[in-house]
């Protein structure tokens, strides 16, 4: 019995190690949501969003670069500057769940409800349509997109916010040079306690 239990137990962890592998496989654009979505010509990034009833939206795919979701339902979006999004919403009956995308005091950028409205964000060249919303998240329209929601039922909605991935790099960039000047400083108080 016991030999069975230790098979049982290497099998599992087999498994498992397997697992991890392919997991480290897949592509980075997948997000945890486990499919991608199609990015349409003009886009270089695009997520899905479906309704879970009227209680909130769940983005169901992802695709492109940039983008990274994340909490409940995949509803906490971060999207990096400069690029072109598209929100699809060609699974979701617009005519009674319309999206609105808000800045961070709650009113309207885009909205399918009211194409013509919002805040008049020309330099973003949005595109509302039934199957979704495309905007360029350019750095004026980074400082104030705060989310997303249904305009029908409030109680549906997610986070947007946006990274400059320039800036990121320079930082990892300065992290990794002071790691290796903090590396080097041993090696040079050793050599000078040597000399004495």
């Amino acid at each position: 019995m016991r030999r069975i239990l230790i098979a049982v137990i290497i099998a599992a962890v087999a498994a498992l190690s397997v697992g991890a592998q392919e997991a480290e496989t897949e592509p980075q654009e997948q997000n945890d949501t486990g499919q991608q979505a199609e990015i349409p010509a003009d886009a270089d990034g695009s997520l899905r969003l479906t309704n879970i009833d009227t209680s909130g939206w769940r983005v169901d795919q992802v695709d492109g670069a940039g983008i990274h979701v994340s909490g409940a339902n995949q509803s906490n979006i971060t999207l990096a500057l400069g690029n072109r999004y598209h929100f699809d919403l060609s699974d979701t009956d617009s005519d009674l769940l319309p999206l609105v995308i808000r800045d961070r005091t709650g009113r309207p950028i885009f909205s399918q409800a009211d194409p013509d409205g919002g805040l008049g964000w020309s330099g973003s060249d949005p595109v509302i349509g039934d199957d979704g919303i495309t905007f360029t998240l350019t750095e004026e329209l980074a400082e104030v997109i705060g989310g997303f929601r249904a305009v029908t039922f409030p109680a549906m909605y997610g986070f947007i916010t946006a990274y400059d991935p320039e800036a990121v790099a320079e930082q990892q960039a300065a992290a990794a040079e002071a790691a290796e000047d903090a590396s080097d400083a041993p090696d040079e108080a050793a050599a000078a306690d040597t000399e004495e």
